[in-house]
């Protein structure tokens, strides 16, 4: 799943509104989706990778997700900025406060983390997060499932499979 909370931003995090969640609840009502997934498909032995700019979201999850689940722990836990995220905020200068080495762990985790979401067998995004685009189209392109969160209580599927799209009845010279 990624989850995104904002850390503070100004400019263009901070004038939209609608993409400021209640985290807690957030995260409440995409258990309760997953757990609903996973009982579909007689899945018991379930593991939830989480990215997320929030440093709250794992721990809230290994507190309550089902004793039999297990929540993916990365081997290093990096800080976090006070304000803002490390890339992508435009006009930004967070990560000048970030020497070589820092930067050079932040990036990793964020493509390990953009990259282990194309792993997942369902995918749990927000729909306001550009940081999950790569993880997607990874997903789709293995016929995974991706959701979307509609409202802080509910969550909906992307569209699965649309034939008019479907690139392996093309020739291609």
């Amino acid at each position: 799943m990624h989850v995104r909370e904002g850390n503070n931003e100004t400019g263009d995090w901070e004038k939209k509104s609608w993409r400021h969640i209640p985290l807690i609840p957030t995260l409440g009502s995409t258990l309760a989706s997953m757990r609903s997934f996973a009982e579909k498909r007689n899945a018991t032995n379930v593991s939830v990778f989480v990215a997320s700019d929030s440093t709250k979201a794992r721990p809230w999850l290994e507190a309550n997700v089902p004793a039999e689940w297990t929540v993916v722990k990365p081997g290093k836990e990096l800080p976090r900025p006070e304000s803002g995220v490390w890339f992508g905020e435009y006009a930004s200068e967070t990560n000048g406060k970030l020497n070589r080495t820092e930067l050079n762990e932040a990036m990793a985790e964020a493509v390990a983390d953009i990259f282990a979401l194309g792993e997942c067998d369902a995918l749990y995004i927000p729909n306001y997060s550009s940081f999950s685009i790569v993880g997607i189209m990874l997903a789709r392109a293995e016929r995974k499932k991706v959701f979307f969160q509609w409202t802080t209580k509910e969550w909906i599927e992307y569209p699965w499979y649309d034939a008019a799209y479907d690139i392996t009845s093309y020739e291609f010279a």
